[in-house]
């Protein structure tokens, strides 16, 4: 899973919130029977985060399954430590390239 640092801002539209909206989200919620608090997209407790990512890290295994778990094993055996992956970093110029390539994507669509 990745990790993303980034800006993060909380969206009330009703609009954004009806497009992402699921119908098993409303579990999270439940109806609490004043007419309100529905447990729908209508519901004002419900708001999306949307978060413009800058920076995106994510571990990358370099080696097969078995190797890793061998390379594991070995080095706790041995007392050394084991790297049977990689930590890569996707930067902000590279998150802002991708942006760009889906915008465009999106409107020539």
């Amino acid at each position: 899973m990745p990790s993303i640092a980034g800006k993060a801002k909380i969206m009330d539209d009703r609009d954004v919130v009806s497009k992402y909206w699921a119908p098993g989200t409303g579990a999270w919620f439940g109806d609490l029977k004043d007419g309100v608090h529905k447990g729908d997209s209508t519901d004002p407790r419900v708001s999306v985060i949307e978060v413009v990512p800058e920076e995106i890290r994510y571990w990358y295994p370099t080696k097969g399954k078995v190797l890793r778990a061998v390379e594991i094993g070995v080095d706790a055996f041995t007392g050394q430590v084991a790297s049977p992956g990689e930590l890569r970093t996707i930067t902000p110029v590279e998150v802002s390239v991708c942006f760009v390539v889906i915008e465009e994507y999106v409107f020539l669509k």
